[in-house]
């Protein structure tokens, strides 16, 4: 991928992640299992590892058509480990919450994971 799409790619998740966009295929209806913690209403809560539903990821092709997939199935919900900027360590969910780390480029501080719903 040339250095521009990858530039507009990681744009486009940074907004689709902000914006917590609900995976088309569980409606909502995902429930976080015991031992995840929500993400609290506060835009940029701090460290730790919180849930929320699936982001996206889109890529805009050079004819302008952009195309957006969710980063997460549909039975399961997105865990955002955030780290403090200058320690170099960043968080883990639970292992017992069975999650994958999602292979993105992200600052150096956070890792983004896909979990299974508890439903």
């Amino acid at each position: 991928m040339k250095p521009l799409r990858w530039f507009v790619s990681i744009l486009v998740l940074g907004a689709a992640l902000a914006a917590c966009g609900q995976s088309e295929g569980d409606g909502g209806a995902c429930s976080y299992p015991p031992g995840a913690t929500p993400h609290p209403d506060a835009a940029a809560p701090g460290p730790g590892c919180f849930a929320g539903p699936s982001g996206q990821i889109c890529e805009v092709a050079t004819d302008g058509q952009r195309t957006c997939s969710n980063l997460c199935a549909p039975a399961e919900y997105q865990v955002t480990c955030t780290g403090e900027l200058l320690s170099g360590s960043i968080p883990v969910p639970l292992a017992s919450l069975g999650c994958r780390i999602l292979p993105l480029p992200t600052p150096s501080n956070v890792l983004n994971y896909c979990c299974p719903c508890a439903n």
